[in-house]
């Protein structure tokens, strides 16, 4: 049966009465898999035939006339061969025939896919008795076709390919490895060698030492490349000897050169100093970062920071978190914004939710950097406000969870949980977007609260059918304002 390249083998129903399968069949259906799995390899490639860049197939001279193709040891040697990955297993030598024509000859060592087999299964056989079945791999046939002397490297038979090619010079008694050329390339491990794409940030280098001005000032950087940073693109740039470094954010472009403000320290480096030729330029700093104009002081938790002067805030809205770094890298602490704009143009309300480095009260220098985080989640456990302070402001939105454990619930004792109550006797999901039950577990199976409930709701019952009765844990979130 013949193997269409692209299609697969006319496939046998299974457990179709009266029918064997063949050894033929078997053996078709393995090089369409054979095939198909090489495939992959070389539409990635863009090759058909090649050899990766270990355990690769190779062909050596061995001393005299006699060449050796494939291992020498226990390890098989590989080849991508008309789109199959194939193994060569052991050792094939040939002898080179002699030419004495007088002039230089070209010979060829072809290679074809071949089904070789490897090992055998036993397998019971209709009407008693077993049989051993063998179990084929891709393997390599090798063929040596001689060249005329004279007309450079001879075809390849029909459905061979040239592996190597042998040069064999008028009255040569022994082959050299300079005698022999590898004519697959080698299959590159990176993947395909498609079009360049448009330069990504962080692939340039300074092309001259330039000193780094202070904070807020700008400079000029030559580079070997800027199609990566726009204006307005915020990079990094360390010196070649490693002794300094800057954020920046560029402000124009132009021939080999950047224009850019030094928004800051690179953590590990000053931020004071000249910096060499051969430098790195590269993405360094959140897009849509913002600075401190004027120097804070490390507030503690739970306190506001009122009127906080920065550089832009329209990356930013109530309710968002973040952390602000020192400049010097000596404080940081974790916040959220309350307000924009309204204590002064320029400036952001931010409450304190913790301090992360650096002592209370602490200054942090102009050019701080406040960085964006995902939503903040607060967590409740029988009632207890774990990791903030108490006075949370009431307008910003959060995500939260309430978790706990009932004990004795049976189909005649069902148990109500209330949720507890903060400052002011409001439940805590009391002015909550929404919240919902996300977990119940020890019994089963259950009647609770419908998955989103009223948010004026005090709590829910969790009911059962299960007489024997046991132990509960619950888990709600919600998100929306804490009402504390």
């Amino acid at each position: 049966m013949a193997i269409v390249p692209g299609a697969p083998p006319s496939l046998l129903a299974p457990n179709q009465t009266g029918v064997m399968v063949e050894q033929t069949d078997w053996d078709n259906l393995l090089t369409f898999a054979f095939q198909v799995s090489g495939y992959a390899i070389a539409l990635s490639q863009g090759v058909a035939n090649g050899i990766p860049p270990s355990q690769n197939l190779g062909c050596t001279a061995l001393g005299g006339m006699v060449i050796g193709l494939g291992p020498t040891g226990a390890n098989a040697n590989y080849a991508l061969i008309t789109g199959i990955l194939c193994a060569s297993t052991s050792q094939q030598q040939f002898t080179v025939p002699s030419n004495g024509s007088g002039q230089t000859r070209v010979d060829a060592v072809c290679v074809q896919f071949a089904q070789m087999q490897g090992s055998t299964v036993s397998r019971p056989v209709q009407g008693g008795g077993s049989q051993e079945i063998p179990y084929n791999y891709a393997g390599i046939a090798f063929q040596y076709v001689e060249g005329t002397p004279g007309s450079g490297a001879p075809s390849a038979p029909s459905g061979w390919v040239i592996f190597a090619e042998i040069t064999v010079p008028s009255g040569a008694s022994s082959i050299t490895n300079g005698d022999i050329a590898i004519e697959f390339p080698t299959i590159d491990p990176t993947g395909p060698q498609g079009p360049t794409g448009p330069a990504g940030i962080g692939n340039t280098t300074l092309t001259a030492g330039v000193t780094i001005p202070d904070f807020g000032a700008s400079c000029t950087l030559d580079v070997a490349a800027t199609a990566a940073f726009p204006v307005g693109a915020n990079g990094m740039a360390i010196s070649g000897d490693s002794s300094c470094a800057m954020y920046f954010e560029v402000t124009a472009v132009g021939s080999g050169t950047l224009t850019v403000t030094n928004i800051g320290a690179v953590p590990g480096y000053a931020n004071t100093g000249h910096m060499t030729t051969g430098g790195t330029v590269g993405f360094g700093n959140q897009l849509g970062y913002t600075y401190i104009t004027a120097q804070i002081n490390l507030p503690a938790a739970g306190a506001t920071a009122v009127g906080t002067p920065v550089s832009s805030y329209g990356n930013w809205s109530p309710g968002q978190q973040g952390v602000m770094v020192g400049i010097d890298n000596s404080c940081a602490f974790l916040f959220e914004v309350i307000d924009l704009g309204t204590n002064g143009p320029g400036t952001m309300d931010i409450y304190c939710v913790a301090p992360i480095l650096g002592n209370v009260g602490s200054g942090m220098a102009v050019g701080s950097i406040l960085y964006p985080l995902g939503n903040l989640e607060v967590s409740f456990q029988d009632g207890n406000l774990l990791g903030y302070a108490s006075g949370f402001p009431a307008t910003a939105p959060i995500k939260y969870k309430l978790t706990g454990k009932v004990s004795s619930v049976n189909n005649g004792n069902p148990k109500t949980v209330t949720f507890p109550t903060l400052s002011g006797g409001a439940n805590i999901f009391q002015g909550a977007n929404y919240y919902r039950i996300t977990g119940l577990t020890g019994l089963g199976p259950f009647f609770a609260y419908a998955p989103e409930a009223d948010k004026l709701a005090t709590g829910f019952t969790i009911a059962t059918t299960d007489a024997t009765g046991g132990d509960v844990e619950w888990a709600v979130e919600g998100y929306g304002v804490i009402a504390t």
